[in-house]
């Protein structure tokens, strides 16, 4: 298994971590319940109504730790399955549905299925060349770029590391058209001309010192985006 497939291997552990060590999860009150068959147990995380809803980890034959909306993961996640694999991504009313990653072993070599999940389905690797273009991907874990059909051009960035949104302190930012507004968790840029080039420059600390994260794309197609880079 090389460095690149330990990834996200290594942040399913690390999340693992912080909720064990309770640092990051807080314990609920018994009777906080998790609908998920596989992933019922033990729940640590937020409660609301007696199901868990918001951010937490569910213990059962599985494992998840992620976003929960009424007692189900919804939003972004990772699982850990009984067999060994791992999916990192999103889920829907507790299936896997949009974007994601599922890592596993076949004779003892790793491999990689990414792309998009409809309903707990596979369905493919969307074709996205038409829309934008990754120029150069460095220390980013997880990346999402979504686009909606619309008139007006406006793509929206935020940043999240540990499951928690923020703006790096150090972050360089620069765009080749259109202008920038600001609110204290996204930037925005509006009325973007295309192609329209982005660079994002910012450092994470790591156990292993710091990191050096570069995130540089193109726009090609018109439209709403919306970008979400995660470290952890």
């Amino acid at each position: 298994m090389n460095r690149k497939s330990l990834i996200p291997v290594l942040i399913f552990f690390v999340l693992l971590a912080f909720y064990n060590s309770g640092s990051f999860a807080q314990e609920t009150a018994s009777g906080c319940r998790v609908l998920k068959k596989e992933i019922s147990g033990n729940y640590q995380g937020e409660c609301k109504n007696g199901l868990a809803e918001g951010n937490g980890m569910a213990k059962g034959e599985d494992i998840y730790i992620g976003s929960f909306r009424k007692g189900l993961p919804e939003g972004k996640g990772v699982c850990k399955y009984n067999d060994g694999s791992t999916y990192t991504g999103f889920w829907k009313k507790g299936l896997r549905d949009g974007e994601g990653e599922l890592r596993y072993l076949v004779n003892n070599k790793d491999s990689v299925i990414t792309g998009t999940w409809k309903a707990d389905k596979y369905t493919g690797k969307p074709d996205k060349a038409d829309d934008y273009k990754i120029i150069n991907q460095t220390y980013i874990e997880y990346y999402s770029i979504k686009r909606s059909d619309q008139n007006k051009n406006l793509i929206t960035i935020s940043f999240e590391r540990v499951m928690q949104k923020y703006i790096p302190k150090d972050l360089e930012f620069s765009f080749s058209t259109g202008y920038l507004t600001k609110d204290p968790l996204t930037l925005s840029v509006h009325d973007f001309i295309c192609p329209a080039n982005f660079n994002i420059h910012f450092t994470i600390r790591t156990t292993g010192g710091n990191r050096e994260c570069n995130f540089d794309f193109k726009i090609m197609t018109p439209g709403k985006y919306t970008v979400l880079l995660i470290n952890n």
